[in-house]
């Protein structure tokens, strides 16, 4: 599905990543370890094509650089979701409003199937009682749980998650993990983690990566 040839990023001359080529699978979790700096929030935002790059990246055979802005951003709003560590909500606004936005740029307003997918998605993330709360009043737990049942809401095919357990407790990681899991047997989730342990007990694939460099595992 995506395929990375010879991918390198340069900040001030320095080499954040260097020749990075991997194919990574249709389906899986693969979760990309390393120290702070060593590049591996820079090849996922490389990858969610925010950031312009040497070499060459395929999604489904098409090359990220014949890709132009409204392409890029089809891309971003059809085809990838994103999960970052500290949530990116709307603070004040309701769990059912921060989803219902990400509905609406992926798939347009179409309100019967836009109620049912809603409700879909708070299943699936244990939230069905939680639609009309002010997100400011949920726990961190609680709202990594609305950021993912967000990030999903438009079935992305790749879901970008930027250490999505660094905030939560040990119950709360497990919750995330548990999920993350789960999508990932129909989705490919491409996962940047400082933490080995749950790399090893949750990961089909680990990338080891340190100055720029990597290594599969």
């Amino acid at each position: 599905m995506i395929e990375l040839n010879n991918v390198s990023k340069k900040y001030n001359n320095r080499y954040v990543l260097k020749d990075i080529s991997l194919t990574f699978p249709r389906y899986g979790l693969v979760i990309i370890n390393g120290p702070s700096g060593c590049g591996k929030t820079t090849l996922l935002n490389i990858l969610s094509t925010l950031l312009n790059f040497s070499g060459d990246i395929s999604f489904d055979g098409k090359s990220y650089q014949n890709l132009n802005d409204d392409e890029k951003e089809l891309i971003r709003s059809r085809k990838l979701g994103f999960l970052f560590q500290d949530y990116k909500l709307f603070e004040n606004e309701s769990v059912k409003s921060n989803i219902e936005l990400a509905i609406d740029i992926a798939c347009g307003d179409k309100k019967t199937k836009k109620e049912k997918r809603i409700k879909d998605l708070l299943r699936l993330v244990g939230l069905s009682r939680k639609e009309k709360q002010i997100v400011n009043n949920l726990s961190g737990g609680e709202k990594q749980r609305v950021a993912l049942a967000r990030a999903i809401a438009n079935s992305p095919l790749i879901l970008l998650a930027d250490e999505p357990t660094g905030n939560l407790d040990e119950y709360n990681t497990k919750v995330v993990m548990d999920l993350l899991n789960k999508i990932s047997s129909s989705a490919l989730v491409i996962m940047v983690s400082h933490d080995l342990k749950l790399s090893e007990e949750y990961a089909d694939q680990i990338i080891r990566m340190n100055d720029g460099k990597y290594i599969l595992l």
